[in-house]
């Protein structure tokens, strides 16, 4: 071996032992070919690649030559004129499988310049006949009773003996089988990295990323794990990320029919979690039997170190083959549901998350999560009778008990390294085509019996989960998002999808705007989707634009500045980003981003039914959501109720701990408004967390909340009304200052601040009237800038009910 074929073989094993990782190809990547005999891909013999029976070879291609007769060679197991080995070339447009160095079969279509197409050249070594494939359809075949004969050739890629390839190719796979024509259709939208299971016969793929979007995207790693690495010989990558794809799907799942499909992956440390485990997943299932999720155990489940089920359309969870330990929450059928449990080994705490909601939470004394060498399963297990019906996505198992800002941070955005937020161990499975861990390194996962991917890009219509990767948009971080289960339509198969609507806090205005939705559906172009603001401006962002296969799932961002306009069949799918119908500048820009804003979908053909699994919106490019506490607090003494308005003064609300000794968070300081609702803004709370308020003006006694509040981890908001009940202070603290409308104040006169109101406040305020002192002191308890006889009845009347502080 030279030592340019070994430095490459290094780096190749580098690459490929450094943690494989795959997540939604928004850095999708293909090679550019330009017709010179030093610029090709060589991949080394292997007894894979030396085929001499059945084979299939496909590739995405985009010629930039359509009418050279000279063959171009796109690939070929053969080096200079030897009569054996296969391939396939390109003549005056027309794909050829050369077989034994003759054109065995030619196409009857030419390829279109400039367009993608996907090319599949097909032997059946039992029938003795040929196919050639466009785009999933058959464009002929004949009976040739000719077999490949074998060589220790390399396989080369976009070089000929005579004339090279001139154009950009993508996702080129060899199996050593004859792909059946359904399998061309369901597949060829696919990026694959699999060879167990239904995909054994898939001896090398190269989808021409790297492992995430870290450093260099472009990679020639075979992915199928064959180790049919290619060399580089002068081809340059085509940078295609943060476009929408016209070749392949990016979002992918696991599908099984519940008929003994499962998959497995060998233990490793990224399965044995010990102190603490957080499982989480998308699942689609579509009947109502038990439903096994994720499962370490024997093979015959007799004992387990974690699980994840469903049993009566309910989650339940094991740790070390304990009692179960149960949700009340029912999980739906037909529709996807984000699931997830968590588990800390030294308290027994657990909780279950469903959709971002905490629904259970309790102790379960399970002890250390035992570690064993059996395998990791998801969807069932050797020898279990009921097996998962349905779609599984985004498998996660992690180190950690994670918040439930942590679950929800990323519900929507799956993950690989170059985004992963939790510093443990984290086992990711993205699943679009992909059987290894996106986060930290795994084993490769197994499919068993019909177990496979479910080919949301084929021409028969599969869901797709919610799942988004758009980091350079901020997303999921600087969006406000909206959480919701909408059919489309409301009832039937055509009109209005019920409104759906989410409040923002913030008062900013708009100069930016992106918006993100979340849809399956199976017919697109019957769809037409418009947002109206808090000023009922409305947008029609999205207006019946087909994809290009048996699809309408739209997951993705409508950016006004994406390089890539929607149009009817253009795109197989939508993601990361596409430009809108509309304008969100044009409609919302300047305007306050503040007040309620209204999502509506109009299914106008009655052909189908779908769902909006969620939405929402960005402003300004923000990077992170603020923490904003919509409010309304009433000082004793400053509320006029003939006018239902406040003397304006600074409160201070403090964030505290929900748990004893309810240390103190932060604290911010505002100014109160004439009337109506207040923002305020934190910078240390954490979403998901729950936290007690505490008021303190100068001269009124401290005031909790009765309740906790909880910033929303999708949009980092929340609000907390004091004023209308004296219910809402801790203690019922308050007193009532008005009958119409009812409000409650927090009580003033605690003039020295010493939590209670008694004769040493009234001492001040007498000393005070009595020298005639004017201005903003604390013995002005009605905030007309006089002390006198006003401000003294009101602390006596509350001194005389000994009002004092009452807190946690």
């Amino acid at each position: 071996m030279n030592r340019t074929h070994s430095a490459i073989l290094l780096f190749l094993f580098l690459v490929i032992f450094s943690g494989q990782s795959f997540a939604q190809m928004f850095w999708n990547q293909a090679a550019f070919f330009n017709a010179s005999q030093s610029d090709f891909l060589s991949v080394p013999n292997s007894p894979g690649l030396n085929i001499s029976s059945s084979f299939t070879i496909e590739a995405w291609l985009c010629p930039t030559d359509v009418t050279s007769a000279t063959p171009q060679v796109i690939m070929q197991k053969v080096q200079g004129i030897s009569l054996s080995g296969y391939g396939m070339v390109l003549t005056s447009g027309k794909p050829a499988i050369r077989v034994n160095g003759i054109n065995r079969l030619e196409g009857k279509t030419s390829l279109q310049a400039n367009k993608w197409t996907h090319v599949c050249a097909v032997f059946d070594d039992a029938a003795n006949t040929y196919s050639i494939y466009l785009d999933s359809k058959l464009d002929t075949s004949g009976f040739i009773p000719v077999s490949p004969a074998s060589n220790s050739d390399s396989l080369l890629i976009g070089r000929g003996y005579t004339s090279s390839f001139d154009g950009l190719m993508d996702e080129i796979r060899v199996w050593n089988k004859d792909l059946t024509s359904d399998e061309i259709e369901k597949y060829y939208r696919s990026t694959l990295g699999v060879s167990s299971g239904k995909y054994s016969s898939l001896v090398m793929s190269l989808p021409f990323q790297d492992r995430d979007a870290q450093g260099t995207l472009f990679s020639l790693v075979d992915w199928s794990g064959n180790g049919n690495d290619a060399y580089n010989y002068g081809v340059s990558p085509k940078d295609l990320k943060y476009r929408p794809s016209t070749t392949i799907i990016h979002n992918d799942c696991l599908e099984f029919d519940g008929a003994g499909d499962y998959t497995a992956m060998e233990s490793s440390t990224i399965t044995n979690p010990v102190n603490e485990i957080t499982m989480e997943a998308w699942i689609y299932p579509r009947t109502t039997s038990e439903q096994p999720i994720i499962f370490k155990c024997t093979p015959t489940g007799t004992s387990n170190s974690y699980r994840l089920s469903i049993f009566n359309r309910k989650l339940f969870a094991q740790i070390n083959s304990g009692m179960s330990i149960l949700s009340f929450d029912t999980i739906p059928i037909n529709k996807w549901t984000h699931v997830a449990f968590t588990y800390r080994a030294s308290d027994g705490d657990y909780k279950f998350v469903i959709n971002g909601k905490l629904r259970d939470t309790g102790t379960a004394l399970r002890g250390l999560i035992t570690s064993t060498s059996d395998s990791l399963y998801i969807g069932g297990f050797t020898n279990v009778v009921n097996k998962f019906n349905g779609f599984i996505d985004e498998v996660r198992i992690t180190h950690k008990a994670k918040s439930l800002y942590e679950i929800c941070s990323s519900m929507y955005s799956s993950i690989e390294q170059s985004n992963d937020s939790v510093t443990v161990s984290t086992l990711c499975l993205n699943l679009d085509g992909y059987t290894v861990s996106n986060a930290d390194i795994s084993q490769r996962l197994r499919f068993r019996n019909d177990a496979g991917f479910a080919h949301a890009g084929g021409n028969t219509y599969k869901p797709v989960s919610p799942m988004l990767r758009a980091d350079y948009l901020n997303f999921q971080k600087g969006f406000f998002i909206k959480p919701t289960d909408r059919r489309i339509p409301e009832t039937g198969t055509s009109g209005s999808m019920t409104t759906d609507s989410m409040e923002i806090f913030l008062d900013e205005d708009i100069s930016d705007m992106n918006i993100f939705v979340a849809v399956n559906h199976s017919m697109g172009d019957n769809l037409r989707f418009s947002l109206t603001g808090p000023d009922g401006s409305v947008l029609i962002f999205q207006s019946y634009r087909a994809l290009s296969n048996e699809s309408g799932n739209i997951v993705t961002v409508f950016n006004e500045y994406a390089d890539s306009t929607n149009a009817d069949l253009k795109y197989i799918c939508l993601s990361p980003e596409v430009k809108p119908s509309g304008s969100p500048i044009s409609t919302f820009g300047t305007r306050t981003c503040r007040g309620l804003w209204k999502m509506d979908i109009l299914d106008n053909v009655a052909q189908d039914t779908g769902r909006l699994y969620a939405w929402g919106i960005v402003v300004n490019n923000k990077t992170v959501l603020p923490r904003v506490l919509n409010t309304n607090v009433i000082v004793q003494g400053f509320y006029n109720p003939a006018t239902n308005q406040s003397i304006r003064d600074t409160i201070r609300c403090a964030l505290r701990s929900s748990v004893s000794p309810y240390s103190q968070v932060e604290l911010v300081r505002f100014y109160n408004p004439l009337s109506g609702l207040t923002d305020i803004h934190y910078s240390n709370a954490t979403p998901g967390e729950d936290y007690y308020l505490r008021l303190r003006h100068r001269n009124s006694i401290e005031t909790w909340s009765s309740s906790f509040v909880n910033f929303d981890p999708f949009t980092s908001q929340t609000e907390y009304r004091f004023n209308t009940s004296a219910a809402q202070a801790f203690g019922s603290n308050q007193i009532q200052v008005d009958n119409s409308p009812v409000r409650f104040a927090i009580y003033g006169g605690d003039v020295n601040q010493d939590d209670a109101v008694d004769a040493s406040d009234l001492a001040l305020i007498d000393n005070d009237a009595t020298a005639f002192i004017t201005g903003y002191v604390d013995t002005d308890l009605n905030g007309d800038d006089f002390v006198d006889a006003t401000d003294y009845s009101l602390a006596d009347n509350n001194a005389t009910a000994f009002v004092s502080a009452i807190a946690p």
